[in-house]
């Protein structure tokens, strides 16, 4: 088990992160939870914001999965969870 302040330090990091990256780079939506991020991006934007974000900390790399189809379960998950998007 690591140290009690482990997550406060990662969220002070995290949020450094996120204010030099939306200086230049505003995405549409943007959540975290624990070690997961979730954003809407312009498409012709992706690869650009990824690699802003992986150039300012070299020990934090963002990986991407871009979701082609969201299925029915997905779906339903989300408006579960009451989040809306539109695009």
């Amino acid at each position: 088990m690591g140290s009690p302040i482990s997550g406060l330090i990662g969220e002070a990091v995290l949020q450094r992160l996120e204010s030099l990256v939306f200086q230049h780079h505003r995405p549409k939506f943007w959540a975290r939870n624990v070690d997961d991020t979730f954003v809407v991006i312009e498409r012709d934007q992706v690869l650009t914001f990824k690699d802003r974000l992986n150039s300012i900390f070299p020990d934090i790399q963002f990986t991407m999965e871009e979701e082609e189809k969201i299925s029915w379960l997905s779906s339903t998950s989300l408006s579960a969870a009451k989040i809306v998007m539109a695009y």
